[in-house]
């Protein structure tokens, strides 16, 4: 899969637009838009879909090269070991009301390299999302104990 900063490249090139007028509608520096375009600087999914929208592509390619590159790489049984005793996943799920915080750890832990370019960004967002919410979760107990 090719990197975000190349596919906003080509495609901006492709599409025949110059970096400022990408920029300007996008509401970034033109500078901003250098930097990303070589890999310099990372970005947020926000401004990707601004990119997107500019340039007149799908944003889809441009989240999922993004979230790639962004994803915790920790599974479920890594998640489980850090849990302070006596706190479980579905007190994780009661507790810091983290919806399906199970299910959405057991499907993370399931996902293989191969299976990972299928995932839909969408999926890999609530992912991301409920294993944020517990890491978070884990780091308010550690710090109350």
């Amino acid at each position: 899969m090719r990197h975000y900063s190349t596919i906003l490249r080509e495609e901006r090139e492709k599409a025949d637009l110059s970096r400022r007028a990408v920029a300007k509608v996008a509401g970034i520096s033109e500078g901003h838009l250098r930097f990303l375009e070589r890999g310099d600087r990372d970005t947020k999914p926000a401004t990707l879909r601004k990119l997107a929208l500019a340039i007149g592509i799908d944003e889809r390619e441009l989240m999922e090269s993004w979230l790639k590159e962004n994803m915790p790489a920790m599974d479920y049984s890594d998640l489980a070991a850090r849990l302070p005793k006596g706190i479980d996943v579905a007190q994780l799920e009661e507790m810091y009301q983290i919806p399906e915080a199970k299910q959405i750890l057991q499907e993370a832990e399931l996902i293989t390299a191969s299976q990972f370019k299928n995932i839909s960004a969408s999926e890999l967002f609530r992912i991301r999302g409920a294993l944020r919410n517990c890491l978070g979760f884990i780091r308010e107990l550690e710090n109350n104990t």
